[in-house]
């Protein structure tokens, strides 16, 4: 309950609006608990406007970034398990689910908006999930747990470059 590492991570789905989770790690399990929803969109609608859109955007990403602190604050103090049934869209994924996965450095056209690397999950039962992480601190995060859970099923394909200050494909990697 507040010791277990946790990332945030946006889901990305090409058939319905992408998902922001908050990602906590318990044992061999992740537990995916949602924490909001389209982010794009906001910025899509408020671009349209011009010199007052990007004011007025502004000023709704820091009430949103504000709101969304304080729930992570609490919601980090709760049990992954009990939130599951707070909404809808939380699930959890066990790591004998996972056929294979990757650590990726962003991709060259974010159409799902601003992120620093993604992560690859494909499962025993044929789905894939596609997650994008926003924020270098919760790729840092991943990089440190996800290939210790999943182990030689999952690669890292991603180094941080320092001078650059930004996560990049490895020289290895595939």
């Amino acid at each position: 309950m507040g010791n277990n590492p946790a990332f945030n991570a946006r889901l990305l789905s090409n058939m319905s609006f992408d998902k922001f989770y908050r990602v906590y790690v318990v044992g061999d399990q992740l537990f995916f608990i949602r924490i909001g929803g389209q982010g794009g969109l906001r910025q899509g609608i408020t671009h349209q406007m011009g010199l007052l859109g990007l004011l007025i955007e502004s000023l709704m990403k820091k009430r949103t970034e504000k709101k969304e602190k304080a729930f992570i604050e609490t919601i980090d103090q709760a049990d992954p398990e009990q939130l599951l049934t707070r909404h809808k869209d939380n699930f959890r994924l066990g790591s004998v689910a996972l056929h294979e996965g990757s650590l990726d450095p962003p991709s060259f056209f974010a159409t799902h908006g601003p992120h620093v690397g993604r992560c690859l999950l494909n499962l025993r039962d044929g789905k894939k999930t596609n997650l994008q992480f926003e924020k270098a601190e919760d790729m840092r995060i991943a990089l440190d747990v996800l290939p210790t859970l999943f182990s030689s099923r999952f690669r890292v394909n991603v180094r941080w470059n320092e001078n650059k200050k930004k996560y990049e494909k490895r020289a290895d990697a595939a």
